[in-house]
Order: structure tokens, then C-alpha cells, then sequence
């Protein structure tokens, strides 16, 4: 089930992606529990971000996540397909994938990899520094 304020583009989502992005969020729920967000291996024409993270505030995953597909965007990263799993249990949706696709042939995903974990500090720093704004 995908909150309403997640990041959604379903005219992008093609069934290979959303198919990744369900074993993505599975196997990032179990051998990657332990870390809060991370990148997944992949094939060399998407990124998967993962994220074992959700907040006691519902609304905050979802405002981060939907960060995050921004600032990939902006470095030329489309949003392919999203899934959360495990769903229909009390810890409903721990972990969140996300399947990004370069929007052109010169953009190279190997390089926003390396840079994820400095654009996860943007965007949580910015959130947090929001709330305590308000």
C-alpha cells in the first residue's frame, strides 16, 4: 500500500523495475535490516535506493523519499518504480525501494551511487532543520 504523499510516476513504472523494486525492498528488509538506507546492486541502467527507516511521524519517510526524488531528478534520474515491503503486517512498509533510470545516455549512475549517502544528509538535515523552523 503506497501513502498518498510517496513518490509515485506511473507513467514511468515498467513491469521489469517494479518487479526490482519488490525483491529490492524484500531483500534490503532482511540482509540489509540493520542499515538505514543504502543503494542495492544493480544492472548498469538503474539505481536502487532502499530505505529501513520509517519514522513515529508517517508524514516524514514520504517527504524525504519525495526529497530524494527530486534531487536525483535534478542529476538526471527519473523515479522507474517504488515498492515497500513487508505489507499487510504490523511493521507494514519497514523498508521502501526505489528504482531510478537515467533520463538520458550520458548520465551515469554509478557517480549519483557514490554521491547517495551525501544527498541522504541533505535531505534529512533540511527536514529536520524544517521541523525545528516551525
Amino acid at each position: 500500500m503506497t501513502d498518498s504523499n510517496e513518490p509515485t510516476n506511473i507513467e514511468t513504472h515498467d513491469e521489469h523495475a517494479q518487479e526490482v523494486a519488490h525483491a529490492a525492498a524484500q531483500y534490503a528488509n532482511t540482509a540489509y535490516i540493520s542499515s538505514r538506507r543504502g543503494t542495492l546492486p544493480s544492472d548498469q541502467h538503474q539505481l536502487v535506493v532502499y530505505d529501513n527507516n520509517p519514522y513515529e511521524d508517517k508524514a516524514r519517510r514520504p517527504r524525504q523519499l519525495a526529497a530524494l526524488v527530486e534531487a536525483l531528478k535534478a542529476r538526471g534520474a527519473k523515479l522507474a518504480a517504488q515498492a515497500h515491503y513487508p505489507s499487510g503486517v504490523e511493521s507494514d512498509e519497514y523498508t521502501a525501494a526505489l528504482v531510478f533510470k537515467p533520463t538520458s545516455g550520458e548520465i551515469d549512475l554509478d557517480e549519483i551511487d557514490d554521491e547517495i549517502g551525501d544527498i541522504w544528509g541533505e535531505i534529512i538535515r533540511a527536514d529536520f532543520a524544517d521541523l525545528d523552523n516551525t
